[in-house]
């Protein structure tokens, strides 16, 4: 068995925070004389939000001066920002960068993923010599669309041909984490908890909420953790209690990482309970061993391990379990493109065989190729886990109309 190692194809870096250390902070302490009402500006003023729209490509020095004209008591240190912001980055954090030299000396693909101004960007790049080193740039600023949104990820695994489950991402902030491409996909401990609790709703409950629980827990807890501590000693000074410190220090400053976990974790439960619904549904789906790695609209990712017991003599996956998970994922793309209410059921299925499985895996990806108000049609890739096409399968779903009441 290959080891992790050799597993990972690629590894991505962040930049600020991770390779080059930014921080507005370095500007700011020469012009404020007290540290907390710099705390106040950054917090009430030049926000994360504000800036946030420069991640995306907004031009700076309009951005201020809009800004400036909003809070004109502030003009002079929201202009700052934009005249001096390349002192923003004192540096570069030598122990990453030499990460970086070692994994670039051993073969490794190495890209840049970050939220970044284009002018900052092409600033640095001129800046810093291992700017040069990587194999790829994806760059907010440039690409119209900034983390934690799940496109600039996908931007990157398209644009070089990369599996994020053969990824490794380097970031400074947990709460951008996309779970999608964890190795170990939730529904894969359905056959652990339909063994201990048995097929049913009590194994779906908790199953639901204990893969989307992680990533509100952790996300919630790194919030707390990123709360400044000049923050609260600020609070504690002005005879705020721990109530009130919560209310008003704590859990604002911890929002933003609460409510990236929430989304994270009610997607999660989402994937999750259509899965289970499905296994429900179709307990040949358990029987057989599917994973459903991920379900939506507009693609299902499916799994079968190789087992022995499902192969021919000669050691081949049978053709019959190939089928089965095609059909069962392409089932699953028809059913999440149904109307309210329908239901679906196969009428016309077509598989052609193209080479054998003999171990690891078989990987399944359905996708709708029409989505009608009579029939949907589905086509299901399968692959091995060296990516090489196995079978492609297209099928019919009828759209079954809900029955009425009476």
């Amino acid at each position: 068995m290959a080891s992790e190692q050799q597993q990972i194809e690629a590894v991505a870096f962040d930049l600020g925070g991770v390779l080059i250390d930014w921080d507005p902070r370095y500007v700011y302490r020469q012009l404020f004389a007290d540290p907390a009402d710099m705390e106040e500006f950054l917090a009430s003023v030049c926000t994360r939000d504000w800036h946030r729209a420069h991640d995306l490509g907004v031009d700076i020095t309009q951005s201020c001066a809009e800004l400036a004209a909003a809070h004109p008591e502030h003009r002079d240190m929201i202009m700052v920002w934009a005249d001096r912001g390349e002192e923003m980055a004192a540096g570069q954090f030598d122990d990453t960068v030499e990460l970086l030299s070692e994994l670039k000396a051993s073969g490794m693909p190495c890209y840049a993923l970050s939220n970044m101004e284009p002018d900052a960007f092409r600033l640095r790049r001129a800046r810093f010599a291992f700017m040069d080193w990587f194999d790829g740039h994806v760059i907010s600023g440039l690409e119209g669309v900034a983390k934690p949104d799940r496109r600039i990820f996908e931007i990157l695994l398209d644009r070089h041909g990369l599996r994020p489950q053969r990824c490794v991402f380097i970031d400074d902030q947990a709460r951008i984490i996309d779970f999608d491409g964890a190795p170990i996909p939730g529904l894969a401990y359905a056959p652990l908890f339909l063994l201990w609790f048995g097929l049913g709703n009590v194994s779906s409950v908790l199953l639901v909420a204990f893969v989307s629980a992680f990533p509100i827990i952790y996300n919630s807890w790194t919030g707390v953790k990123a709360v400044r501590d000049i923050w609260v000693r600020s609070a504690q000074a002005m005879g705020a209690d721990n109530r009130r410190l919560f209310r008003h220090v704590i859990l604002p400053g911890a929002l933003p990482y609460i409510l990236t976990g929430l989304r994270l974790g009610l997607a999660q439960a989402w994937r999750i309970l259509v899965g289970v619904e499905m296994l429900a549904a179709v307990p040949f789906i358990a029987t057989l061993g599917i994973e459903v790695v991920s379900a939506r609209p507009e693609e299902v990712i499916g799994r079968l391990a190789w087992r022995a017991e499902l192969c021919t003599a000669g050691g081949v996956l049978n053709g019959g379990a190939l089928m089965s998970l095609a059909d069962n994922t392409g089932g699953t793309c028809a059913f999440l493109n149904l109307p309210a209410g329908a239901g679906t059921a196969t009428v016309d299925s077509a598989t052609n065989f193209f080479r054998g499985v003999r171990d690891g895996a078989l990987h399944a990806a359905a996708r709708p190729l029409h989505t009608g108000r009579s029939f949907i049609a589905v086509r299901t890739d399968l692959t091995d886990d060296a990516g090489r096409l196995v079978g492609q399968t297209t099928q019919t779903q009828a759209v079954l109309a809900p029955r009425s009441s009476g």
